[in-house]
């Protein structure tokens, strides 16, 4: 496929780089060539220097021939742009990042398909779903969602008093709280293993990486020590989009939200538009405002304000201060490890989600969704099942085994009803299949679902 990419930041060049690994042809557009040259000496790309809301540089880039166009500049308006001259040109996909709510919300005041967009991407959005899905499931360290919020992904760290720890997967499978829930990896002594036989034991330090339906999660998370509605006090740096959508989106569920900002004025903003939340304008690397705050009783601490290493510090500090669980903001890839190896529970990215989130449209087959795990170490594919494909008909212990390694069906939907597939399991024609692969797998589940 030829792919024009506008945009070499964080998101554009996570896909560059994916993408041109996967065989694409790939052109990449950003006004800086410093940006772009340390890119291309190690990327299959076609570097293009000049503005990207620039019909000539377009031009220049291929957008004639262009199947997919993707616009993630720093600038709303220039995505818009972009896709507009996409759509002069007839280009099939046009993808654009977009955090104005006035036309990327869930009511949108202007309907972007007007502008030529086919799907808008707004990362603050996404920044404020992921938040929720870990407040919602205490205790995890990995979230996604399938097949419209019916099947869920979740990963958690196994402690030695936990019921699950020390035994094996054949074990777990004899506990009633475990019938609907699949292990389907883990990661362990910094590497993520898919488990293929039922003498595998589950052990303490392991994260592990379960498949259920969401009815299953309450009696799962009683054999990890945990239970729902645990969430009490929510403590959030950064009046941010990010974090004003937080607590807008919170204050239903949790009796006691705080917000703490630097900008007087942006304080006074978030202040008039949150009637259930407490804004404190202050740093979040004081100590003094995160005690008035109440940090140490917090529940969460979510840490999403514009600035990477004050997000870190404070995080720490709210750590120390005795605050349960923080989740922390961060912009840096590289960041992301380092963050979580010194005892921050929750690190997102929202930029490498947003990359994620635009794979799935470029993805082989009826992909209905793609979302990496564990840093982009692993993927988590939702694909719709068609007749005449190699993935259909057959019971999978013939199918998996014969043509993809370091993969595993990890759910099947259909009709509505969730099944948790073993080796005689068979897809059939309009079947939803959830497969959690391996980087090195993805292409080869990817053509058992392209039709013959």
């Amino acid at each position: 496929m030829r792919i024009l990419i506008a945009g070499a930041g964080i998101v554009g060049s996570n896909l560059a780089a994916q993408l041109s690994v996967e065989g694409h042809k790939v052109s990449l557009v950003d006004n800086s060539p410093e940006v772009l040259r340390p890119l291309t000496d190690k990327l299959d790309v076609l570097p293009v220097v000049g503005l990207a809301s620039s019909p000539s540089t377009l031009e220049k880039a291929g957008i004639a021939d262009a199947e997919m166009v993707i616009a993630v500049t720093h600038s709303d308006e220039v995505n818009m742009i972009v896709c507009a001259l996409a759509a002069e040109k007839n280009v099939p996909m046009k993808i654009a990042r977009v955090r104005n709510e006035e036309f990327s919300g869930d009511n949108p005041l202007f309907d972007p398909k007007k502008l030529g967009i086919d799907k808008v991407i707004n990362p603050e959005q996404i920044a404020v779903d992921y938040i929720i899905k870990y407040i919602d499931t205490p205790g995890a360290t990995d979230v996604a969602d399938f097949a419209g919020g019916r099947v869920l992904v979740r990963g958690f760290m196994v402690d030695e008093d936990m019921p699950i720890a020390n035994h094996t997967l054949i074990e777990l499978k004899q506990m009633e709280a475990m019938q609907s829930v699949l292990v389907v990896g883990i990661y362990r002594n910094g590497k993520l293993t898919i488990p293929n036989k039922g003498d595998v034991v589950i052990k303490p330090g392991d994260n592990i990486l379960v498949v259920m339906a969401r009815q299953s999660l309450e009696p799962f998370l009683s054999l990890i020590n945990k239970r729902m509605g645990e969430t009490k006090k929510l403590v959030i740096y950064g009046a941010t989009l990010t974090g004003v959508g937080l607590a807008g989106r919170m204050e239903k569920d949790v009796d006691n939200i705080v917000i703490i900002e630097p900008d007087i004025e942006r304080a006074k903003l978030a202040s008039q538009k949150l009637a259930g939340t407490l804004v404190l304008q202050g740093e979040g690397v004081d100590l003094d405002v995160l005690r008035e705050a109440g940090v140490g009783t917090a529940d969460y601490f979510a840490a999403v304000s514009s600035d990477n290493e004050d997000n870190l510090m404070a995080s720490l500090l709210a750590k120390k201060e005795g605050a349960k669980r923080t989740i922390v903001l961060t912009t840096e890839p590289r960041y992301i490890s380092v963050l979580k190896s010194i005892g921050l529970e929750v690190v997102i990215n929202p930029r490498l989600i947003t990359a994620g989130i635009i794979l799935q449209h470029v993805r082989k087959g009826r992909v209905l969704s793609a979302i990496p795990i564990r840093d982009s170490e692993a993927e988590v594919l939702e694909l719709e099942a068609m007749a005449h494909t190699r993935g259909v008909g057959r019971p999978l212990h013939k199918i998996w085994k014969k043509f993809v390694g370091g993969s595993v069906v990890s759910a099947i939907t259909r009709n509505g009803e969730l099944i948790i597939p073993d080796g005689n399991s068979v897809i059939k024609p309009g079947d939803n299949v959830i497969v959690f692969a391996l980087p090195e797998a993805i292409a080869d589940v990817e053509n058992l679902f392209v039709r013959k």
